[in-house]
């Protein structure tokens, strides 16, 4: 099969265009990002890793996005006439410095949105075990991109095609694992909200059988989906590009940087400015051994004049670590919320 599709510089002018777009969105969410975590009390320890995973999106991004603006004015602009079979010969040429810092950037950005997603599905579950799969996918997808990038840069037998033999056999894996690992992962983190959701409002009914509560965990899933399913969309259809040997791959190459760092920042946007205004301090054991924090535990409506003291969770729950802060404060607001 050979290569089909736009040519490369068509390619790379509209992946210039789109990728300038996207990184302008995802500047403006992580700007957001930061004012939402800054305004937000949480424990020191989730607003590190918050801080941290959304500074080393942007930065990535941004580098990524210089790169390849450099990329650009060299193929297009200073080696236009000046380089053998001009700009459509420039970027089939992988020798090309940019083009290596490219993939090297993009290997490092894919590592870092996995390694989140697994740690998102691990504070759900609680459980080694759990993720265990999801983690030799990551370790795969280590591997794979290391070799892909090693090929590209060393093998000169097909220099001029990114589709030749050998860089597939590293490229398919590569992105396939990503693909199952964020599938996996999210599909097992939605299923333990949802269960954990349908748990809570059959304790609520137990206990409480006059009002109806509200739906929280609902929310959470439809977030985590949400992202989840962007992001695999994503490189299913970057899968789909480099199979069918379709140039777009080199469009969809561009705006999955962008869009990795959109999907955690709306995660974060979405679930900060759901709480409620009205908090409560609560101090909970145990979740990280036995790690005490000191959580903000937001509350509905009360119910006969006086906010909920007792939690129907509680006995259920009992002797099991909690899942994460965030599902800690749907509980209490599951249980604390009436129907209005």
């Amino acid at each position: 099969m050979e290569p089909n599709g736009l040519s490369l510089d068509k390619a790379a002018i509209l992946s210039g265009a789109l990728e300038s777009i996207l990184y302008g969105f995802s500047l403006l969410l992580f700007g957001i990002t930061l004012w939402v975590l800054f305004r937000k009390d949480n424990p020191k320890w989730i607003f590190a890793y918050k801080l941290g995973v959304a500074c080393a999106f942007m930065g990535l991004s941004t580098a990524f996005r210089i790169v390849d603006m450099i990329r650009h004015i060299e193929g297009l602009v200073n080696q236009h006439d000046t380089y053998p079979g001009g700009p459509n010969a420039f970027f089939a040429d992988r020798g090309q410095w940019t083009f290596a810092v490219k993939n090297i950037l993009y290997l490092c950005q894919t590592l870092v949105g996995d390694s989140v997603v697994i740690f998102r599905c691990y504070v759900a579950w609680q459980s080694w075990k759990v993720v265990a799969l999801p983690i030799v996918l990551w370790f795969g997808v280590a591997v794979a991109g290391t070799g892909c990038i090693h090929t590209l840069m060393t093998d000169n037998t097909s220099k001029d095609n990114i589709f030749a033999p050998e860089t597939g056999a590293w490229i398919t894996p590569f992105i396939v694992s990503s693909l199952v690992c964020n599938l996996f992962s999210t599909t097992l983190l939605v299923y333990r909200l949802w269960s954990i959701g349908r748990q809570t409002t059959r304790l609520t009914r137990q206990n409480s059988p006059g009002f109806r509560p509200h739906s929280r965990t609902g929310h959470l899933v439809r977030i985590f989906a949400d992202a989840g399913l962007l992001y695999s969309f994503t490189l299913l259809c970057l899968l789909v590009t480099f199979v069918t040997q379709n140039r777009g791959m080199y469009v969809v190459l561009a705006i999955i940087m962008p869009i990795i760092s959109i999907t955690f920042y709306m995660v974060i946007i979405r679930i900060e400015t759901r709480t409620e205004i009205v908090t409560v301090g609560q101090s909970i054991r145990g979740f990280f051994g036995n790690e005490v924090a000191s959580l903000p535990v937001s509350v509905g409506h009360r119910r006969g004049g006086s906010e909920c003291e007792e939690d129907p969770w509680k006995q259920e729950f009992a002797g099991r670590p909690p899942y994460s802060i965030q599902m800690l404060q749907d509980f209490r607001k599951e249980y604390c919320a009436e129907s209005r």
